[in-house]
């Protein structure tokens, strides 16, 4: 697991620390103080590949699949994820794991000579520095990638040693191959059941899921009473992302998971059965979840579980101070407490 983390000079942040994280860590704040934006370092960190980044940038809109690039474009492409867009002072970003050491990832302006843009149909338009991502890995291996300009447009080296980190967002949660895949591996475990079940408990019209080659691809179908067999994503939005959730931890044990605006697609009355069921999931299989939230009744009803086991949670809320956002930290107990005493905590 995770057991801290560090984020210098990303987007919003100047310096973002977490230290003694928990199984299920939760984070809060007001809108536009960096709740996505901590998500996004530790899928940055993780992956210490450029192609991370323009994932990034596609998820969030930013950018379309067809992307111009000419020098002003390359410049402008990185520079809204440097602190108050100072390219020159880098970002460096770091992921301490109990099991695998320590992960860095420093993201800054190449120390080499500017380059001359080569891209078709864009004009000669100058010069541009290369970004450059050092990543460094719990094994010590070091891996060094500039994100240069060539014939194709931005060109990405193979990327190096990943870190196990997954990102469910909108758009993610959304691709039913992806889930396919992961249930293959959960079936050819043999372990369906640890899905099925906090599955058909949370919605109980659901008795069966079964893995089919479906229009030419693999496809996870669900024996709906009354209706038979669907493809899981014509059920509802909330089946799926639920399903999609538990297999995400489950299909691979010491996983990490991060989940944006978890309480999207859930009736606020199925909040407490989806946690019960997300933390048995990550028990079970030894991994790890941050989520974001903005909902007072996804956190309130959290309540019986930390009553239960309030060493799994962790609770970081990002606050404006000033001119800077920081996290602030809670353990499971003042999360516990906070709620029981009807405290604002978002």
């Amino acid at each position: 697991m995770i057991s801290s983390f560090e984020v210098e000079r990303y987007r919003c942040f100047s310096h973002a620390p977490a230290y003694n994280l928990s199984r299920i860590n939760i984070i809060v704040g007001q809108s536009g103080t960096g709740k996505t934006a901590l998500l996004e370092a530790l899928f940055l960190c993780a992956g210490g590949s450029p192609q991370h980044y323009v994932n990034l940038l596609l998820w969030r809109g930013v950018i379309g699949p067809q992307l111009r690039i000419e020098t002003e474009t390359y410049n402008q492409f990185f520079r809204e994820m440097f602190y108050k867009f100072n390219v020159q002072n880098g970002i460096n970003l770091r992921i301490e794991d109990s099991l695998r050491g320590a992960w860095t990832l420093d993201i800054g302006p190449s120390n080499g000579s500017q380059r001359q843009l080569v891209s078709p149909g864009a004009p000669d338009s100058g010069l541009y520095t290369p970004i450059t991502f050092k990543s460094k890995s719990g094994s010590g291996k070091i891996h060094q990638s500039e994100i240069e300009l060539g014939p194709k447009g931005l060109e990405f080296p193979p990327p190096p040693e990943p870190y196990s980190l997954i990102l469910l967002n909108n758009v993610t949660l959304g691709s039913p191959a992806q889930g396919a895949g992961r249930f293959s591996q959960i079936v050819q475990d043999g372990s369906e059941e640890a899905v099925l079940r906090p599955l058909s408990e949370l919605f109980g019209n659901i008795t069966d899921l079964r893995l089919v080659n479906y229009g030419g691809g693999d496809v996870i179908l669900a024996a709906v009473e009354n209706l038979g067999r669907l493809p899981i994503s014509s059920v509802s939005g909330g089946v799926n992302k639920y399903l999609t959730i538990l297999i995400t931890i489950g299909h691979k044990r010491h996983s990490v998971v991060l989940i944006d605006e978890i309480e999207n697609g859930f009736y606020y009355a199925n909040m407490t059965g989806a946690w019960k069921g997300i933390a048995s999931a990550c028990r079970k299989s030894e991994s790890q979840v941050f989520v974001t939230t903005h909902s007072l009744e996804c956190l309130r009803a959290l309540l019986t579980l930390l009553e239960e086991r309030s060493e799994d949670f962790t609770l970081i809320r990002t606050e404006r101070i000033g001119d800077e956002i920081v996290p602030v930290q809670f353990s499971g107990t003042e999360l516990r407490d906070a709620i029981e005493h009807g405290f604002e905590i978002r």
